[in-house]
């Protein structure tokens, strides 16, 4: 009888690939406080739905709204780059905590957060991404960077790794070649460690760049087909419109000591 399953035709080396996959998803959920138990339960779970679905994406739809690793980083960029909300030497002006724009509780519901407006205010607070400056509150930077494990970091983690696992499904999955996304890799095998410092330096210069590049054109292509009340046309909802963007990150892997 000729089975179904498409791990009776995986290769060897394709078989050590995944398997160092679900390695490293596995160690980044019992990080992250996952019990053991629950993460063995989970994957028989999935094991056993798994001829149920054929397949399917375990995901049926959108929730409506963005969560706080998405929130934080777009609320500080919007501040730093919104004319009204600089001073005369083009630095974020000092903002009420809450209340009305402008304040940063306004600018958290611009970005029609998922989690309340109290845990998004107590996320920026916490991983000091804002701190007080006089009587009002100032970004640190213009960007959110975590030093720590926490609720927060491990959706983006996740997220991310299921992202790029998606684009390589969709990409491998039979679509037109203009449909495809952009998933493009270059490695140096054998780097000098001298160069490390310049290297995180021009990936970090160039990549930011290329992303508020993105980002800007992103932005001007929701203004533009956003519908507005005097067009006539017939509103759309958020959770109808797909989500899209650019993940960057680099890489540094140290050899294997003998």
């Amino acid at each position: 009888m000729k089975s179904n399953s498409k791990s009776s035709r995986i290769s060897v080396a394709q078989t050590a690939y995944v398997s160092e996959v679900v390695a490293v998803i596995a160690d980044f959920a019992l990080s992250a406080g996952l019990p053991p138990s629950l993460l063995k339960t989970l994957v028989e779970q999935r094991i056993a739905s798994q001829a149920q679905t054929a397949g399917t994406a375990a995901r049926r739809g959108k929730v409506a709204g963005h969560r706080t690793y998405l929130v934080a980083p777009n609320l500080l960029y919007r501040w730093h780059k919104n004319l009204r909300l600089l001073d005369d030497l083009g630095n974020p002006k000092p903002l009420p905590l809450r209340g009305a724009a402008p304040s940063v509780e306004a600018l958290i519901r611009a970005e029609k957060p998922r989690d309340s407006i109290e845990a998004v205010i107590k996320f920026l607070q916490q991983s000091r991404a804002i701190r007080r400056h006089g009587r009002g509150w100032v970004p640190t930077a213009a960007e959110v960077i975590m030093k720590g494990l926490n609720s927060t970091v491990t959706e983006h983690s996740t997220r991310t790794v299921l992202r790029f696992l998606e684009t390589m499904i969709h990409n491998l999955g039979g679509n037109a070649p203009a449909t495809r996304l952009i998933e493009r890799t270059v490695i140096s095998a054998d780097f000098p460690p001298e160069a490390m410092a310049e290297f995180r330096a021009f990936v970090h210069d160039h990549g930011a760049d290329f992303l508020t590049t993105v980002d800007n054109w992103m932005g001007s292509r929701a203004a533009r087909f956003a519908p507005a009340a005097t067009t006539g046309r017939r509103s759309r909802t958020r959770a109808a419109n797909p989500e899209v963007g650019v993940h960057l990150f680099a890489c540094a892997q140290t050899p294997p000591t003998d």
